[in-house]
């Protein structure tokens, strides 16, 4: 776990992934998901999943990120070439 204090009022939710950056460090960060924000004090909590580079800093960017999970399986489908989409809702209208 690593706790931040950032701005308050934003929009964090718990299970959100954040990329936290080092400002004028960029090999330094965090990666992790949010285990709660507390929107009033500004108290950032994430569960660390990847961490670059040491050292202390005072300064940080937080912001969304998009992390890649482990591989699963691959997906097939076939589209039906009849189907129609919006004749399907107006039916269900």
């Amino acid at each position: 776990m690593a706790t931040f204090n950032v701005q308050t009022n934003l929009r964090f939710v718990a299970n959100d992934f954040v990329k936290v950056t080092a400002v004028g460090s960029p090999s330094v960060f965090v990666i992790g998901r949010v285990t709660s924000y507390t929107a009033n004090t500004g108290t950032l909590v994430i569960s660390v999943l990847q961490q670059s580079g040491t050292g202390t800093f005072s300064s940080w960017t937080v912001e969304l990120y998009g992390y890649n999970g482990s591989s699963g399986a691959a997906a097939s489908y076939s589209v039906d070439p009849d189907w129609d989409a919006v004749e399907d809702v107006k039916a269900l209208l």
